[in-house]
């Protein structure tokens, strides 16, 4: 059974949208796998494209609503899909950071549990927040990595010891953190690696869309099933059209058996991957109690300008009456103003961010506690 992943690059600000999503069907229409799972398919229209090209043959689809703009998780498939559920991430982003969008997303995991000829399938969909910064000032790590931790809890509590494959755009290379979060909490197999002792390239510079270092984001990560092949595909360069190729990620085709050796990585010992993300946690929320403080810091500047602007006003009153009390008026719209947004990342932004990261560590700790012990060890 076939199993394709694509994030389709649906973001409304992507270049050839409708082009490219022409030319991914066509191409799935060739390659004909079974279960399609798309990211970033965030536009109604190219969300409408996609299943109106391809619903003749993957006649069973879900899409996963979320936030604003919606998750972007599109699955499809040949065999009847029996259930569906969604996990929102708890840290979805800033919403300050309107360009980059993430929070705007409502990014999450997404489970459809697919009635194969072979057996029930659990297939994941997922797409964690990117990490737009270098390793050595990365400030959003903390949201893949805790994004990643929350999408291996969500899977065990779904499906236990079942069949599951979860594919998508994970956002973090293999020497990274949260691979290690995702495979080793999530008891998790990476079939690449795992046949061809190599990770596949799906960001890659030969993509004519792609201008950063070449990079392993995305991943069909299986657990208690068997693995015949997985390789790049919708990789090419494409001709004719003003589309260069189908998407700035390339996909990943996985050929996945209920026969054979079924992979996991349940002797994996996770204690100092969490311990590790207990730190990044508690960083995490160091930092934002310093941004809420310096937000607090600015509106109380801010207002205090106020003082500053009615006495310039009242001194260019003595020259025009008009000018100064339009001066007065405009530096308490513009001081209130920006006084009531430092509040707001202060008091509803900042203070959210800390109460989620809070949670997540004190989960964490109860974790890492309970396995020291187990282990008869201190922590």
């Amino acid at each position: 059974m076939k199993i394709l992943t694509l994030n389709i690059w649906g973001a409304p600000y992507a270049k050839h949208r409708s082009e490219r999503v022409e030319a991914i069907c066509d191409e799935i229409k060739r390659i004909d796998p079974d279960i399609l799972c798309f990211q970033e398919v965030y536009l109604p229209d190219n969300r409408q494209d996609l299943i109106a090209g391809l619903v003749d043959t993957w006649c069973y689809h879900h899409y996963f609503p979320s936030a604003l703009i919606g998750s972007g998780l599109l699955t499809m498939s040949k065999f009847p899909i029996m259930d569906a559920a969604f996990y929102k991430f708890r840290m979805q982003g800033k919403p300050d950071d309107i360009m980059r969008g993430d929070y705007y997303a409502g990014k999450g995991i997404g489970l459809t549990r697919i009635d194969t000829p072979d057996g029930v399938l659990d297939v994941y969909n997922c797409h964690t927040h990117a990490q737009y910064e270098p390793d050595n000032n990365n400030e959003y790590a903390v949201y893949n990595e805790t994004n990643l931790y929350e999408a291996a809890r969500f899977i065990d509590s779904q499906s236990g010891a079942s069949p599951v494959v979860l594919c998508g755009d994970l956002n973090t290379r293999p020497d990274q953190a949260g691979y290690r979060i995702i495979t080793q909490s999530g008891s998790l197999v990476n079939a690449s690696f795992h046949l061809n002792q190599a990770h596949l390239t799906t960001y890659s510079r030969d993509n004519p869309y792609v201008t950063s270092d070449n990079q392993c984001l995305d991943y069909v990560l299986v657990r208690n099933i068997g693995v015949q092949t997985v390789e790049l595909t919708l990789n090419q360069t494409l001709s004719g059209g003003t589309a260069h190729t189908f998407s700035d990620h390339y996909g990943l085709l996985a050929d996945v058996r209920f026969d054979g050796e079924k992979l996991n990585d349940y002797t994996s010992d996770v204690a100092d991957v969490m311990e590790a993300l207990y730190q990044r946690v508690s960083d995490g929320l160091l930092d934002a109690e310093a941004q809420q403080l310096k937000h607090l810091e600015r509106a109380v500047l801010s207002f205090t300008t106020i003082f500053d602007g009615w006495f310039l006003s009242a001194f260019m009153a003595r020259f025009s009456k008009r000018s100064g009390r339009g001066l007065r008026w405009l530096t308490i719209f513009l001081t209130i103003g920006y006084t009531l947004w430092q509040v707001m990342q202060a008091g509803l932004n900042l203070q959210n961010r800390k109460s989620t990261l809070e949670a997540i560590r004190q989960e964490l700790e109860k974790q890492i506690r309970s396995k020291r012990l187990f282990d008869g060890r201190e922590w």
